[in-house]
This record gives C-alpha cells, sequence and structure tokens, in this order.
C-alpha cells in the first residue's frame, strides 16, 4: 500500500510539473521546409423564403502545397499554390458539382485556372498574416478560358477579384490558424485575439478565446471559443438590391500543432451562426423581405510536413 501511495504521489508531481510548464507559442520555420495541406468543409444553411423552408448544403476542399522560401526579422515567407479544388451544393431541386480533377467543362475549368499558379503569404512568428503577392496570376488565368466570350471571361474574373481579394485571403488565412499569445502560457490558461473576415460583402467579426489543454511530447493541443456577430447596420447588394444582415453565432475550433515548429498539423472546427437577410424596398410592393436563417459548419484541416 506504501508502494503505492508513493507512484500516486509521483504521478501527481510530475503532472503539477507538466502543468506548470510555460509554453512559448511561436512559429520556429526554416527555409525549405515543405507541406501539403487539405481543408474539408460541409456546411448546411437552411433560410425561411416566404414561409417555405429552404435547405442547401454546401461540400468544398481545398488542397495546398506550401514552402518556406525564406525568413526576415521573424517574417516568414511561405509559397503557396493550389493544387485540388472541389465544390459540390446540394438542394432539394439541383446538385452541382465542380471539380478541378473532373473532366473539361466550362464550370470545371473555371475552378482549373485557380490551380498551380503560386502566391507567397508573409507571416511573422505568431501567425499574423502581413501580407500576400502574386494573386493576380491566379486570376489571370481566366483569360486563357476558351469556351466563353470575351465579355463573359472579364465578367468571371472581376467576379473572382470581388470574391477572392486580398482581405479575403489575408482574413481567411488568419482565421484558420490561431494567434498565439505574446507571452508565455500554462495549461489551463487563456488569451485573447479578434478577428474579421469578408465574403461577397458579407462581414463577420470573431472575438477568440484561446486556451492551452495540453502539452504532451511533440504535440500541442489548443483550443479556441469563438463568438461571432455581424458589424452593427452592415448592408449587402443582392441582385440590385439593397439588403441588412445580422448575424450571431458560435465556433469551437480545436487545434493539435507541432511543438518543434509551430506548424498546425490538425483543426477540427464546429460552427453555428443564425440571423436573418432584410431586402429592403421590393421594386415590385416597396416593401421589405425578412428572410430568416441558420447556417452549421464542420471544417477539418491536415496538414502534413514532406520536408
Amino acid at each position: 500500500m506504501k508502494k503505492i501511495l508513493i507512484l500516486v504521489s509521483v504521478a501527481a508531481w510530475i503532472t503539477g510539473l507538466v502543468n506548470a510548464q510555460e509554453v512559448s507559442l511561436r512559429y520556429k520555420l526554416n527555409p525549405g521546409t515543405a507541406f501539403t495541406s487539405e481543408t474539408n468543409v460541409h456546411t448546411t444553411m437552411v433560410q425561411k423564403v416566404m414561409g417555405i423552408n429552404q435547405e442547401i448544403t454546401m461540400d468544398m476542399t481545398m488542397a495546398l502545397i506550401g514552402k518556406v522560401t525564406g525568413e526576415k526579422d521573424h517574417i516568414y515567407s511561405i509559397k503557396y499554390r493550389y493544387t485540388k479544388l472541389k465544390i459540390t451544393t446540394t438542394s432539394s431541386t439541383y446538385t452541382v458539382s465542380i471539380d478541378t480533377d473532373g473532366p473539361d467543362s466550362p464550370q470545371n475549368n473555371m475552378l482549373k485556372v485557380l490551380t498551380g499558379k503560386s502566391f507567397t503569404v508573409y507571416m511573422d512568428n505568431r501567425g499574423r498574416i502581413n501580407d500576400i503577392e502574386g494573386l493576380e496570376k491566379i486570376f489571370a488565368g481566366v483569360d486563357s478560358l476558351s469556351d466563353m466570350d470575351e465579355e463573359t471571361r472579364q465578367q468571371y474574373k472581376s467576379s473572382l477579384e470581388e470574391t477572392f481579394s486580398k482581405d479575403f485571403f489575408l482574413q481567411n488565412f488568419e482565421q484558420s490558424s490561431v494567434l498565439y499569445p505574446e507571452n508565455p502560457v500554462k495549461i489551463g490558461q487563456s488569451w485573447r485575439y479578434n478577428l474579421s473576415t469578408t465574403s461577397s460583402d458579407v462581414s463577420l467579426n470573431l472575438q477568440n478565446t484561446a486556451t492551452l489543454k495540453d502539452v504532451s511530447g511533440k504535440m500541442i493541443l489548443v483550443r479556441v471559443a469563438s463568438l461571432i456577430d455581424t458589424p452593427a447596420n452592415d448592408t449587402i447588394n443582392i441582385g440590385g438590391n439593397s439588403g441588412r444582415i445580422s448575424m450571431t453565432g458560435h465556433q469551437i475550433s480545436e487545434v493539435r500543432i507541432n511543438r518543434s515548429n509551430g506548424l498546425i498539423t490538425e483543426s477540427n472546427v464546429s460552427q453555428k451562426i443564425t440571423g436573418k437577410l432584410v431586402i429592403t424596398n421590393l421594386p415590385e410592393t416597396d416593401e421589405d423581405m425578412e428572410i430568416p436563417m441558420t447556417m452549421s459548419s464542420r471544417i477539418n484541416v491536415t496538414l502534413t510536413i514532406t520536408r
């Protein structure tokens, strides 16, 4: 019995030492480090239009290759290129799938032009994205599409540049990562940071609370709880009509981090958002139309170091 008590005491003492250990979370990347990354997103949106519920699901896969090309003053330059994009949208009346690995078609080719072109992301050692260069190379691929006329090509190019703007990439690279704390933290300690993202005129604010949950061998586990809302009085354009959108929600992220270099090797995110869209002054009636909606998403990101 005395031996058991000693073993329990030793185990508790070791556990206490581990929990008291401070960890400095930083990216520590070497030029030449290469990796592959794949993101899978499943989103279900339910909206009520004129009293009828409409459900739309979207499944998206994005695969990237990345390589660290340099470092100066704790700012890393990382060259990325997309290798695969697939988007499948399903409703009660249709299913549309666009796939860069699919056969040549006007729809697939519109995505294929986005793959194979490199762009460079500049990130500091805490995960803050400072700049992105080379996005024009991606959009320039639209000019090679031969299965659409010049006017359609320019409209598609303008739409891509608006939807996938530089700010969109900056915000989404940060959102898919974790902003590391300024100071070392112990297991159980938390830090806060705010992010914002914009896509297709819709802006979202995220108030994040990250907590160091575990340090085990070569891996670090961080949990991020996020509150989501839209800016007050935010307006958007919907098919030429003006609208207001108000949304609130929450997001939980479980993030596994390589302890030696700070790279996130796996991230699992669950998100739920509710709100409403109000289309103002409809031409036919000069009245407003209110569309309640809910949106839930599951996001999985995996990263594999290849060099």
